[in-house]
């Protein structure tokens, strides 16, 4: 186990700040990004060790109510 000063944590090369970090998990907090289709790869880098990088992914995504989540267009309405 290491402490967050020794862990680094990146989602498709974007840095995550980390908030708390434990035995099992890391809770981090992701910057912007501008392509919201993306399924980002997690690679968590602990310093004298190397990576960890498995088969996870990440799906950044918007509101439901976003035009962003729809290509820019209206999202689809009750029903469709």
């Amino acid at each position: 186990f290491r402490n967050s000063n020794q862990t680094k944590v990146t989602i498709g090369d974007i840095p995550c700040r980390i908030r708390s970090i434990n035995t099992t998990t890391i809770v981090c907090w992701t910057g912007s990004n501008s392509r919201t289709d993306l399924a980002a790869a997690v690679r968590v880098l602990i310093e004298d060790r190397g990576y960890a990088i498995g088969t996870v992914n990440y799906q950044y995504m918007n509101l439901w109510s976003s035009l962003w989540t729809w290509g820019g267009r209206s999202p689809p309405e009750s029903g469709t």
